[in-house]
C-alpha cells in the first residue's frame, strides 16, 4: 500500500502544470513589440497559465489564461509560441510589472519591463572661448521605485566625438506610477576652446545593468564663428569659358556670404553672383583678376577682418569651343578598338 502511495505521488507530481523557463526582465523603445517568455509544462488542461499586469491594479489584471483563444485586449497583446507574451508597439505607459503564473502556485514570476523613448539632447547656441550648459534628457515607463535595486536605476553617459564628458551631472530624477512617465536628466559643462568643435558630434547614451540594456542619439555641433580663411577658389584652372563658375569655399558660421569685386578686368563688368560663385559672362573675355570675400554675422557684429583672396585667369572665347574633328577622331578610334576587343572574346 505504502508504495502505491508514492507512485500515486510521484504521477500526480508528473501531471501538476511547472514554470520551467520563467520571464525575465527587459527593456525596449517606444513603438517596438516586448516579448515575455513564459513556458510551463504538466497538464495545463488542468493547471491554467495566467499572464497579468500590474499597471492599472496592484494585485493583476488579466491579460490572459490557457483557457482563452486569445488576450482579453488583442489590439495591444498577443500571444504566441508557448504561451508567450507579445506587448505591442509598447509606449511609456506600457512600463511596470507583468507575471506569470499557474492555478496551483500560488507565486507568480515577475518581470519588469522599461520602455524608453530616445534622448533628448538640449544644445545651446554655441560660441568660441565660452562654457555651455548642455542636457541630456531621458522619459520612460517602468515599475515603481520602492521595488527595483540600483541596478535597475537608468545611467547616463555623454560624449563630444569619442571623448567622455566626466563633468556629467543628475539635476533630475524622477519616477512615477506605474502607467506614468518616469524622466532622468544630466547637464554637462563644455568650453568651446576653438571653431574646430564646429560638426563635432554630441553623443548620449543611457544604460540599464539589469536588464542589460542602452539606447542613445546624438547631435551635430554648430559653433558661431566668423570667416578668418578662404580656403580655396575652384576650378584651378587658368582660363575659362563664357557661362562657367568660378567657386569661392570660406569657412565660418553661420555661413558665409560672398562679394566678388574685379581687381583687373577687360572692362569694368557688373559681376553676376549664385551664392558664392561668379559667373564668367561676355563682358569678361581677355585677362582678369578678381578677388574674393567672405563674411558673416560674427565678422559684421565684432569688427573680425574679412578674409579675401585673388584669382587670375583668361576668358578665351564667348562660348566653349564645338567638339572638335582630332576628338571625333580619338573617339573614333576607341570605338573600333572596342569593337575588336569584343569580337575577339566571343
Amino acid at each position: 500500500m505504502k508504495s502505491i502511495a508514492i507512485l500515486s505521488a510521484l504521477v500526480v507530481a508528473a501531471l501538476a502544470g511547472q514554470i520551467d523557463v520563467p520571464p525575465s526582465h527587459t527593456a525596449a523603445v517606444v513603438g517596438s513589440n516586448v516579448n515575455l517568455t513564459c513556458q510551463a509544462s504538466g497538464d495545463l488542461s488542468q493547471y491554467r497559465l495566467a499572464w497579468k499586469e500590474h499597471i492599472s491594479s496592484a494585485t493583476g489584471a488579466l491579460i490572459f489564461n490557457s483557457a482563452m483563444s486569445g488576450p482579453n485586449d488583442e489590439e495591444d497583446y498577443g500571444i504566441h509560441g508557448h504561451y508567450d507574451l507579445m506587448i505591442k508597439e509598447a509606449n511609456i505607459q506600457d512600463g511596470g510589472v507583468y507575471s506569470c503564473a499557474l492555478d496551483d502556485q500560488p507565486t507568480p514570476h515577475n518581470a519588469y519591463v522599461f520602455i524608453f523613448e530616445r534622448p533628448h539632447l538640449l544644445v545651446p547656441k554655441l560660441r568660441v572661448g565660452e562654457t555651455h550648459q548642455f542636457e541630456c534628457r531621458v522619459d520612460y515607463g517602468a515599475p515603481p521605485q520602492a521595488i527595483l535595486t540600483p541596478a535597475n536605476y537608468p545611467q547616463m553617459k555623454a560624449r563630444i566625438d569619442m571623448d567622455e564628458i566626466t563633468n556629467g551631472k543628475e539635476m533630475l530624477r524622477t519616477s512615477g506610477l506605474q502607467g506614468e512617465q518616469s524622466q532622468l536628466v544630466y547637464a554637462y559643462n563644455v568650453t568651446i576652446d576653438d571653431e574646430f568643435f564646429h560638426l563635432k558630434t554630441f553623443s548620449c547614451e543611457v544604460t540599464l545593468e539589469d536588464p542589460e540594456y542602452k539606447i542613445g542619439d546624438r547631435k551635430i555641433l554648430h559653433v558661431d564663428h566668423p570667416a578668418t580663411s578662404i580656403s580655396d577658389i575652384t576650378p584651378e584652372r587658368s582660363s575659362f569659358y563664357v557661362g562657367e563658375y568660378i567657386q569661392c569655399g570660406a569657412n565660418g558660421y553661420p555661413d558665409p556670404n560672398y562679394q566678388w569685386d574685379g581687381v583687373d578686368t577687360p572692362i569694368d563688368p557688373e559681376p553676376t553672383i549664385d551664392g558664392n560663385q561668379l559667373k564668367i559672362t561676355e563682358a569678361m573675355i581677355g585677362r582678369n583678376t578678381w578677388k574674393c570675400q567672405a563674411s558673416n554675422d560674427i565678422n559684421d557684429a565684432n569688427g573680425i577682418d574679412k578674409p579675401t583672396k585673388e584669382v587670375t585667369f583668361n576668358v578665351l572665347a564667348a562660348t566653349a569651343p564645338p567638339y572638335s574633328s582630332a576628338t571625333a577622331i580619338q573617339a573614333s578610334v576607341l570605338v573600333m578598338f572596342l569593337v575588336s576587343l569584343l569580337a575577339k572574346l566571343m
